[in-house]
């Protein structure tokens, strides 16, 4: 009798056990499946060139919300509608951007933007100089862009690209050995360029002698 009332118990407080557990994580899941949901921009900041566009985009809204777009200063940055911001002179605005339902406001969300002038001229630090890698190194190529209020951003291109590439930001990666040259260009045309040769300094040491290295280390003992 009384192993059956240990056994009941047992079973008891396991049953207890699962439900706590399922209760505690459940609710976890739920504050991060809530979390992932709120709404959030694509951009929290943003610099522009003086009359280019960006698409402001507001992710995790129901249909039931509506958003409403606010720039801080429309002289500096126009918002229509829709989220396109138009850079109209060079400054920097603040815009705000509101999720509601019906009349109830809820959330707030705000973007910094910074209008720049375009720029007149790129000049790569290294393009004086041709550069020396080894094979699978990285190096980020500095550059100066003029007038420096510029908000431009440089556009980078290797002509060869299985030699050395290079990211978006600037980022020279080298592959295998050779020569490449490397351009950074801006939208008037200017542009500067780098050549960079890739080598492998393995291939240059000397192969190992064992024959001599063992008769040397004979000769030292």
């Amino acid at each position: 009798m009384q192993i059956k009332n240990l056994r009941k118990i047992i079973v008891s407080l396991s049953f207890a056990l699962v439900l706590l557990c399922v209760g505690v994580f459940g609710k976890g899941n739920t504050a991060h499946a809530e979390e992932r949901l709120l709404p959030k921009l694509n951009v929290n900041s943003q610099e522009l060139v003086k009359g280019e566009q960006f698409q402001l985009r507001v992710y995790n809204t129901t249909a039931k919300q509506k958003i409403v777009y606010k720039s801080s200063n429309d002289a500096i940055v126009s918002i229509k509608d829709t989220g396109m911001m138009t850079a109209v002179s060079i400054g920097t605005a603040t815009v705000k951007v509101e999720v509601k339902e019906g009349w109830k406001t809820v959330n707030v969300l705000t973007c910094k933007v910074t209008v720049g002038p375009p720029a007149l001229f790129v000049i790569l630090i290294d393009s004086k100089l041709t550069m020396s890698l080894d094979v699978y190194n990285t190096y980020f190529l500095d550059r100066i862009v003029l007038p420096m209020t510029s908000t431009e951003k440089v556009t980078f291109f290797s002509e060869h690209p299985e030699i050395v590439s290079v990211s978006p930001t600037g980022w020279l990666t080298a592959h295998e050995v050779g020569d490449a040259t490397v351009y950074a260009f801006i939208k008037n045309g200017n542009y500067s360029s780098c050549k960079v040769t890739v080598v492998d300094h393995l291939d240059e040491e000397e192969p190992i002698d064992f024959a001599t290295f063992v008769s040397n280390l004979t000769k030292n003992e």
